[in-house]
């Protein structure tokens, strides 16, 4: 695989966000799964993503989504558009949706306190 033998950096997204809205098919997926190796630095390519999301092909949709779970919590914003994709048709894309949004959210989850059994927090 191409993508992953080349270096991507924060310097990569403009160009990638590109090829996810302006081409079609394969190239768009491929696009998109490179932004998501990007990691948190693609945060700006999200709404090329959200839109990439909703292509009628599954394989753009499934990376799509694995990108968004890429970026983690700077890609809240398409925690909708990721609930959509649980009742996509294709069972990958529901994976990856579902992937997402655990990625998405997980970061921001707290853990509970650990008290001893039987103890009462200070005041």
């Amino acid at each position: 695989d191409a993508l992953g033998t080349i270096g991507l950096d924060r310097d990569s997204v403009g160009p990638l966000e590109r090829l996810v809205r302006e081409t079609n098919g394969r190239g768009r997926g491929l696009a998109a799964e490179a932004l998501g190796r990007v990691g948190t630095g693609a945060h700006a390519a999200v709404p090329a993503l959200i839109a990439a999301a909703s292509d009628s092909r599954p394989d753009v949709r499934w990376r799509a989504a694995e990108a968004l779970g890429g970026i983690g919590p700077g890609a809240v914003e398409a925690v909708p558009d990721l609930v959509t994709l649980l009742a996509d048709p294709s069972s990958n894309v529901r994976w990856r949706a579902a992937q997402a949004l655990g990625a998405i959210g997980g970061a921001r989850r707290r853990r509970p306190s650990r008290r001893p059994s039987g103890t009462r927090p200070r005041t």
